[in-house]
């Protein structure tokens, strides 16, 4: 793994935070990072159809089973519903930790 100046910065404001974004072109290695970094959470990548399916039963059971130590959503702008029901839980369980990947694109 190539080191980023970017796990620095993680590390730094991680505490102060419950939800945590990383945005950035598509493979510009946001999932790497977040699954080196965060080698202790669950991750779900929210381009699986399946997942979705999942999550959808459920968002707010799923999202409190997942979330401790910490939860990896990659590619969480394929859910935007999905950012209700963590602010949801975040209000009432703000030691929970979400890490959210979302791809950026430049429409012309």
């Amino acid at each position: 793994m190539i080191y980023r100046k970017l796990s620095d910065e993680i590390d730094r404001v991680l505490p102060y935070y419950s939800v945590f974004v990383i945005t950035g072109p598509r493979q510009s290695g946001k999932t790497t990072l977040c699954k080196n970094h965060f080698q202790n959470y669950s991750y779900f990548n929210l381009e699986d159809s399946q997942i979705r399916e999942q999550i959808a039963v459920e968002p707010r059971q799923f999202l409190e089973k997942y979330a401790e130590p910490g939860i990896i959503l990659d590619e969480v702008q394929r859910y935007p519903e999905l950012f209700s029901f963590i602010q949801v839980v975040v209000d009432e369980r703000p030691e929970y930790k979400f890490v959210l990947t979302a791809a950026i694109t430049s429409r012309l």
